[in-house]
């Protein structure tokens, strides 16, 4: 009996599979390059917004402090409500009901909101976020404050929330 070895042929198809292997390969490559920018875009804006949520804080915990060092009642101005647009200024929070774009001073690297007496002469971006802080006294010796920062990524609201809760320690 006699065995024909063809090996006409068959050098094409080995270089047909390679290649599909290296494309398979490539494809994937650049599928997981593609998501890990996406997701690296979705932790800055967490980032910024729970930066953003902490400033809300920050605002009810300036007007405490002022309060207590010009010797007035720890919670004076600090009515129950929810605001947005928040920023500090003369012992009191400002804010407009109804949502609002805070915006960013790319120059001095600031956020600011609309309503805000930082507010720059420099020009400002608005940004993705808005900001809603909640102040609500439970009795006379403490604050529950609720920061919250709202954005659309991708077509899905997105949030974060923060909490703190202030005491009449004196």
């Amino acid at each position: 009996m006699k065995i024909i070895k063809n090996k006409e042929g068959s050098l094409i198809i080995e270089s047909m599979v390679a290649a599909a292997l290296v494309v398979v390969g490539l494809l994937g490559m650049f599928q997981l390059i593609y998501r890990s920018s996406n997701v690296d875009n979705s932790v800055i804006d967490k980032f910024q917004a729970t930066y953003l949520a902490a400033e809300g804080i920050e605002v009810v915990k300036n007007v405490i402090d002022t309060n207590i060092a010009n010797s007035l009642p720890w919670n004076y101005n600090l009515t129950d409500g929810t605001y947005d647009d928040v920023s500090f200024d003369n012992l009191t929070i400002n804010g407009s009901y109804g949502a609002s774009t805070i915006s960013l001073d790319r120059t001095e690297g600031v956020f600011e909101g609309q309503n805000s007496i930082f507010q720059s002469a420099n020009p400002v971006t608005a940004t993705i976020f808005s900001r809603s802080v909640g102040v609500s006294s439970n009795g006379g010796s403490e604050i529950d404050v609720s920061s919250t920062v709202s954005w659309v990524e991708e077509g899905n609201p997105k949030s974060v929330v923060l909490e703190d809760r202030f005491y009449n320690w004196r």
